[in-house]
């Protein structure tokens, strides 16, 4: 039996590595980024995304999750801009691996599901690990994202827009 565990939401837009990492209280009394634990959410990731971000695109949404002060889980999602459409991505799901498995992940994307409803946007999946496709990641989205449209692929998408615009 799963044990359950109460968890905390922030919503953080990305600013820079720095600002990012004291937003989700992950720097620690030493000033250190604290990734340990995590898959994809790193100082790397953290650094491309800022990197890489164009003009046109707004900036990164990090959704966190926390037990007590700790970070657990972390999901980010990126905006695009292609062929005149543009879409938001799951860029990644990433639970801490101490606490996976404790629905660390339907509580993100539920959050997720409450910020979109409003939205009017479009938001596509990600390509998956090893252990999200075994966790069944997809099906975890396209069952919790009820008020939001979701995709599997940027091809999925497409396809739809061209249905809609026939």
């Amino acid at each position: 039996m799963k044990t359950k565990i109460e968890l905390k939401f922030k919503q953080v837009l990305q600013d820079n590595i720095y600002d990012i990492a004291r937003k989700l209280d992950t720097i620690d009394d030493c000033g250190i980024l604290v990734f340990k634990g995590f898959h994809y959410f790193s100082y790397h990731t953290i650094r491309h995304s800022s990197l890489y971000t164009e003009e046109k695109q707004q900036k990164p949404i990090y959704f966190s999750a926390y037990q007590g002060k700790a970070l657990v889980g972390v999901l980010k999602l990126g905006h695009y801009v292609r062929n005149n459409y543009d879409f938001w991505a799951v860029n990644y799901v990433d639970v801490h691996k101490d606490y996976r498995q404790k629905g660390i992940a339907t509580f993100l994307y539920e959050r997720l599901n409450e910020w979109g409803k409003n939205q009017n946007i479009a938001i596509l999946g990600t390509m998956l690990s090893k252990d999200g496709e075994k966790a069944k990641i997809h099906d975890l989205r396209r069952r919790i994202l009820k008020d939001v449209k979701t995709y599997d692929t940027e091809q999925e998408f497409h396809y739809s827009l061209q249905v809609l615009t026939k």
